[in-house]
């Protein structure tokens, strides 16, 4: 068996891998890289080897896994040749092509083939074992692959300080032990800081509720449900309902009818519930019509209020705001905002990096809004990866989705660097 990173081995996102035996490939993920702007010929992001491996007849390729739903893990496939069969998780394939119709791609995305978490299957010589982990990404696996009487773990993107931290936990009872560990490293030879949890995360939301006079504004990943929990949360113990926009609502909807038809009990917020309500920011809502979604944002105008409602009741709220929420937010006056506080829920870097996002904060902080970061990070830290690697006792461990794989040698024991396109025997 041989491995090929395709890219990833020396930058954060992007992640695509590939997998070979004497009959059989698979790949797992087909990641955007971070860098891309949109402007790009698609023919451009796709590394070269991908694409020799594509048009490749022998042996032959047996499926893309998916591992999670971020774009620098799943971002190719509008790209790639829609005949590969594709896996992922059920809730995972329902936001992948949510994203997609957004985006005006409605007939873009095929349906995967939808794995269950420890329910292994086989891809030609593979056999693939999913195992559910932790991640601001929802439905997020690491995968277990064992083929020619080897085994391969690749981490995908995980931690153990989020809502579902136990996942890893059990993992100490569930893994075999690895010849080769493909892990993630965005912590590695990041300035070390205590990382929050979710937990202490929500109590420091709930504080900085509490301390504001007038209406909270958040912006965060609609798609991060961990935080949207502990958002929600922290409004229940602050006395103040929670505000969300059509595409946030959708996102819960699709998340709660996957548990309907898993025959689960969905715990997750739900725009019907009377703590929440849903705000039509103009911008995203014609963005959103224009792309052919008319029918999600009026789907969501039972459970809205009207501008004047929440501006008259401006200390009752905590409100999803995006940095297009301009005209409500800064032309109209809705809000006294000199009463008002930002708390912005994502990595700090896209406020510098992003014009759209640094104007905005520019507005807000010209009208006296209190600003606040309050964040953690979606990736494990040195701590956690190192009982990862404890758990498992590669032979081989192998840097992904890091800026530093010569430091790892720092932390882990018997180190193989890997160069994108270049295969490793395993």
């Amino acid at each position: 068996m041989q491995l090929k990173i395709h890219r990833g081995s020396r930058e954060i996102g992007g992640s695509c891998v590939e997998l070979t035996s004497e009959n059989s490939r698979i790949i797992i993920d087909t990641g955007l890289p971070l860098s891309a702007t949109g402007n790009e010929d698609c023919k451009d992001l796709i590394p070269a080897t991908l694409t020799d491996s594509l048009k490749q007849l022998h042996p032959p390729l047996e499926g893309i896994l998916i591992s999670h739903p971020h774009q620098d893990h799943y971002g190719l496939l509008e790209h790639i040749k829609p005949n590969i069969p594709l896996y992922a998780g059920g809730a995972a394939s329902e936001l992948i092509k949510l994203t997609y119709i957004m985006q005006g791609k409605h007939n873009l995305f095929a349906q995967p083939i939808t794995f269950k978490p420890e329910r292994s299957f086989k891809l030609g010589d593979f056999n693939i074992t999913p195992y559910l982990v932790d991640h601001s990404g929802f439905d997020s696996y690491a995968f277990l692959i064992e083929c020619d009487g080897k085994r391969v773990f690749y981490s995908g993107d995980f931690r153990e300080h989020g809502r579902k931290g136990n996942l890893f936990q059990l993992l100490k009872n569930k893994l075999p032990r690895i010849d080769t560990l493909l892990l993630e490293g965005t912590m590695v030879g990041q300035e070390r800081k205590d990382t929050l949890s979710e937990t202490e995360l929500e109590e420091r939301f709930e504080k900085s509720i509490k301390q504001t006079e007038g209406i909270v504004f958040v912006t965060l990943s609609s798609q991060n449900i961990d935080r949207i929990v502990t958002i929600f949360r922290a409004c229940k113990k602050s006395g103040r309902n929670m505000v969300i926009d059509p595409y946030t609502a959708e996102i819960l909807d699709k998340l709660k009818n996957h548990y309907i038809l898993q025959r689960k009990k969905c715990n997750i917020p739900h725009p019907s519930w009377p703590e929440i309500h849903v705000c039509f920011p103009k911008e995203l809502c014609e963005w959103m019509k224009r792309n052919g979604n008319k029918q999600i944002v009026q789907r969501y105008n039972k459970y809205g209020k009207r501008w004047e409602y929440f501006s008259k009741n401006a200390s009752r709220f905590v409100m999803f705001v995006r940095p297009s929420a301009t005209e409500e937010l800064i032309n109209k006056n809705y809000f006294d905002l000199s009463k008002a506080r930002w708390i912005y829920s994502l990595w700090e870097g896209y406020i510098e990096k992003d014009p759209k996002t640094t104007k905005f904060a520019s507005q807000l902080k010209n009208r006296g809004v209190t600003f606040e970061h309050l964040h953690t990070s979606g990736h494990a830290d040195i701590d956690t990866l190192k009982k990862l690697v404890d758990i498992t006792k590669p032979e081989k461990t192998i840097p992904i989705h890091t800026l530093n794989p010569h430091l790892y040698k720092d932390f882990f024991p018997k180190v193989v660097e890997a160069s994108d396109g270049i295969a490793i025997d395993i």
